[in-house]
């Protein structure tokens, strides 16, 4: 019987730099965050090219709130400031803003932009903003 159907991960390895563990912006990570990034890093599908192991599907790694919830107990506020606190400090970048209740998924990517935090270099990005009364309804009054 294979992994899958036994429900156990299939075997794999997740690959993390030492300069990244051991960076400033890492250790700026709350518990939650650095939770969710290993489980952000351990979607990637790495290939090895040229000698170098390479992620395949950077900017389509898709991770659901009703998945962090279902596997890891991750729930929606602290999945969502874990996601904040990621793209702020330079570890994950949001390449589509999907829509949950249209089947729509948001798709990521795993940045280095960590590298440049703390220096004139980095550039900080923050998520979108949501909006409400979006759709058919009508407008939001100010």
């Amino acid at each position: 019987m294979s992994n899958k159907k036994k429900g156990r991960p299939t075997p794999g390895i997740i690959v993390l730099q030492k300069e990244m563990v051991f960076s400033p912006a890492f250790l700026k990570l709350s518990g939650s965050a650095t939770q969710v990034l290993l489980y952000f890093m351990a979607r990637r599908r790495m290939e090895k090219r040229n000698g170098d192991l390479t992620c395949t599907n950077n900017g389509e790694i898709i991770f659901p709130y009703r998945e962090a919830l279902s596997k890891f107990g991750v729930s929606k506020n602290r999945f969502t400031r874990a996601i904040d606190q990621l793209i702020k400090f330079g570890f994950l970048d949001i390449d589509h803003h999907g829509c949950g209740l249209a089947k729509d998924p948001s798709k990521y990517s795993v940045s280095d932009r960590w590298k440049q935090y703390g220096t004139d270099e980095f550039s900080e990005k923050k998520r979108l903003a949501y909006r409400k009364n979006t759709g058919f309804g009508a407008p939001p009054k100010n």
